[in-house]
């Protein structure tokens, strides 16, 4: 947390001194407590939020360091982050044997919550997810296109960060543009 907060108090000091606009984001699991959850809500312009929707895929999927569900937790700090009139945006993280609830959990998120923005990737054979098993392609395209229908009832864009057609670009990350990123341990990265 000091890392965030210094890290902040840094970036705001040398972007006045030089007559730059500081915007920063947060990418988290949202499972904080009320005094951080305040201070992001005071500091930070954008956060990034990974959350699954109803909550027995939320918590399948991210479970607390205890083995409890973290479902009760991250909805808490959505609701201040709403309170807050915080812009913040979700990712759905869909797994194979997740993909049909794909259109609940987004329905799920419409109904009870206000993010600017709500985007699903399927899972990646990668780090946590290396022996995960593929998304099926059609499974994933059509739980997409009836998880984007329901958005549109309720009013939300939602999008699959390949496929934005507002954003002609083959990266799905900041590298190309003005903008960094810096892991909890304090590295700095571009994507």
């Amino acid at each position: 947390w000091d890392v965030i907060t210094n890290s902040f108090s840094y970036a705001q000091e040398r972007s006045s001194q030089l007559g730059l606009q500081l915007l920063t984001s947060l990418a988290t699991n949202a499972v904080i407590g009320d005094e951080k959850i305040d201070w992001i809500t005071s500091h930070i312009d954008r956060v990034f939020v990974s959350y699954d929707g109803v909550s027995y895929v939320q918590d399948a999927h991210r479970p607390l360091v205890s083995g409890k569900g973290s479902s009760q937790s991250v909805a808490h700090t959505l609701h201040k982050f709403d309170a807050a009139e915080l812009d913040y945006a979700i990712r759905l993280t869909v797994t194979s044997d997740q993909v049909g609830l794909l259109p609940d959990s987004l329905e799920f998120i419409c109904k009870n919550f206000h993010p600017q923005r709500i985007q699903a990737e399927p899972t990646f054979q990668i780090g946590r997810g290396i022996d995960a098993p593929s998304v099926e392609t059609e499974a994933f395209i059509s739980a997409f296109r009836e998880a984007r229908y329901r958005a549109k009832l309720y009013g939300f864009d939602f999008n699959f960060a390949p496929v934005r057609l507002d954003n002609l670009s083959n990266l799905v990350c900041g590298i190309t543009q003005d903008s960094f990123g810096l892991s909890a341990d304090g590295n700095v990265t571009t994507c």
